[in-house]
């Protein structure tokens, strides 16, 4: 068979250019002529490894859609998806095309890794790659085809307004800088033939994907159930497990692991987690949920259920210690469980927390000598200082179970009323923690007084900051390195102008009250309030709330600027006071 480009150049290009398209279902045309590289699945495009792609491929091949939304969770093969329509584009259907990634370093590793080798070793598509004098028309960030050309890069300013394209692909626009989305949109310069194809896990409510993927017509992956042949929508309470612990108290993962099972919501059939029934319920057809939307803008959102190699007990794993994250004041697993297993949007906490003195009713007044709580594990003093005086609380804690009850609260005139609280509630220096922010040099000096020379047996000097992430720390090896985020940082160092040393600790003010909302909220005692607490202590606590400052930016700030917020502070700050000492675990990890 004569090869296509030894062919003239003109005889080739009106031979290539009067083959009509090929009217056979994408999914089915790329299981023919699509060959991938570097996927755990093989070397040639497959449908069944994941039937939802079927759904994406129709909408891409159908002129009536001319932008797609896919929000969908990780191994779901969204990159597999942009090399068969990239492909297909190339192949079928020939126009300009734009690829941005989340950086430059990364879509040059895809292009390099994966994407060249598929345009080459695939039937559909290796006769286009230049050759001979053209070949240096191959690059890692674009290729010059005869008959169209394809570049590639990060998501930035320059890519997103020099060029103006048919295609346009986008990955983990949920990373994207707010506006790139945008400026995207416009390189189609409103072409009839225009196709943009976004794919993401899911993100923040209100950011710029989340408004693109809301205004497409939102469909939700339903999934078919092999024994009653009914569609159903994907929920967690569709998976059972038996929440089973060892004698130490700890999760006893394999006695979990064998007690998960999927029990159908209609005809109540259970299915064990095994490749097979993970395979069959895959099978699913997606469906519209009402919304209105752009009329040629199709969303859609996928689950974990897509992807038959996840099994199901990993997935009752990550639901259950998010969840037990999220008694510890920590909503970053939680947030990341429902964007990257469920493909949905995460909705950032708005409203005021609301305090609850009715589930473990007690009076503070019952500890005012100092008294120990029942199975009492630690107690922390926070002190808010001001012009005049200080705000006080006084909190104990039991680790495990995650309960609290607040021992002491008010208003304090001098610090030497603080040096006899702190000896009344039998409290060491290192359970103690002041606010750093205002009167740095006297409160230092009074530490000195009260707690001797030594700075590592001083209290502990705190000071807030709009750090949005926390703090990084080296946790793992040199061989292994890993990182994580905490809402505190190392110390700091610092000097008075007396010249005496100190030592400061800074904190996350959006993580830090973002977890003492979130305890709060969980009630159950997890933040116990006396029923004889303060009307100072009640007002302040609902004194701030949290706001979007611009698109996927949050701050908690007064609700009222006159409002006092002095007691939530102290609470925020005991959050910070467990942080450090190990009590509550809030802390992200770079994956």
């Amino acid at each position: 068979m004569t090869d296509q480009r030894n062919k003239s150049p003109y005889v080739w290009g009106l031979s290539s250019g009067l083959k009509p398209p090929d009217r056979l279902p994408l999914a089915e045309m790329a299981s023919q002529n699509v060959f991938l590289s570097g996927s755990q699945y093989g070397s040639k495009y497959d449908l069944s490894v994941v039937p939802a792609h079927e759904f994406i491929f129709n909408s891409f091949k159908d002129p009536a859609v001319k932008e797609i939304a896919n929000v969908a969770p990780t191994g779901f093969g969204k990159t597999t998806i942009f090399e068969v329509c990239g492909s297909y584009a190339v192949a079928q259907d020939p126009g300009d095309m734009l690829i941005l990634g989340q950086n430059d370093k990364l879509i040059q590793d895809w292009m390099e890794s994966r994407f060249l080798k598929v345009l080459r070793k695939s039937p559909w598509t290796r006769d286009f790659i230049p050759t001979g004098a053209q070949r240096n028309d191959t690059k890692k960030t674009q290729i010059i085809f005869k008959h169209m050309s394809l570049f590639t890069g990060g998501a930035n300013e320059a890519n997103t307004q020099e060029k103006s394209m048919r295609y346009c692909f986008g990955d983990e626009p949920w990373k994207w800088k707010h506006g790139m989305i945008g400026e995207f949109l416009r390189r189609h310069h409103n072409r009839l033939n225009r196709k943009m194809l976004l794919q993401s896990q899911g993100g923040d409510e209100g950011t710029e994907w989340e408004e693109f993927a809301r205004n497409g017509k939102w469909h939700d992956g339903h999934h078919l159930c092999p024994e009653c042949k009914q569609f159903q929508p994907v929920s967690m309470k569709m998976l059972k497990y038996e929440k089973t612990k060892d004698g130490n108290g700890e999760y006893d993962w394999v006695k979990i692991n064998q007690s998960v099972r999927l029990v159908c919501p209609t005809c109540e059939t259970e299915f064990e987690d095994s490749d097979g029934n993970r395979r069959k319920w895959a099978k699913c057809m997606p469906v519209w949920k009402g919304n209105a939307h752009f009329p040629d803008r199709f969303t859609y959102s996928w689950t974990f259920l897509t992807v038959w190699t996840k099994t199901w007990s990993e997935i009752v794993k990550l639901w259950i210690t998010a969840n037990d994250s999220v008694k510890n004041g920590n909503y970053e697993p939680l947030k990341q469980f429902i964007n990257k297993e469920m493909g949905q949007f995460w909705e950032q906490p708005k409203d005021t927390p609301n305090l609850d003195t009715r589930h473990d009713p007690y009076l503070k007044s019952a500890y005012n000598n100092g008294e120990k709580w029942e199975n009492e594990h630690a107690r922390f003093m926070s002190i808010d200082v001001q012009k005049q005086g200080f705000w006080v609380t006084i909190r104990c804690w039991r680790i495990g179970e995650t309960k609290s009850r607040l021992l002491w609260e008010g208003k304090v005139d001098t610090y030497q009323t603080l040096f006899e609280l702190q000896s009344r509630f039998g409290l060491e220096n290192r359970d103690v923690f002041v606010d750093g922010r205002y009167g740095i040099d006297e409160v230092v000096r009074q530490i000195y007084i009260h707690c001797g020379n030594a700075v590592e047996n001083h209290w502990n000097i705190l000071i807030g900051q709009d750090n949005s992430k926390g703090y990084a720390f080296d946790v793992g090896t040199s061989k292994r390195p890993r990182k994580v985020w905490k809402i505190y940082s190392k110390f700091q160092r610092g000097v008075t102008s007396r010249g005496q040393q100190y030592r400061t600790i800074s904190f996350s003010n959006l993580r830090a009250k973002d977890a003492l909302a979130g305890l709060i909220e969980i009630g159950d005692g997890a933040f116990g309030v006396p029923v004889d607490a303060s009307p100072n202590y009640i007002s302040q606590m609902q004194s701030e709330s949290k706001r979007e400052m611009k698109p996927g930016v949050w701050k908690w700030d007064k609700i009222k600027s006159h409002y006092h917020n002095h007691m939530w502070d102290t609470e925020v700050m005991g959050i910070v006071a467990c942080a450090i000492r190990g009590v509550l675990k809030i802390e992200l990890v770079d994956e």
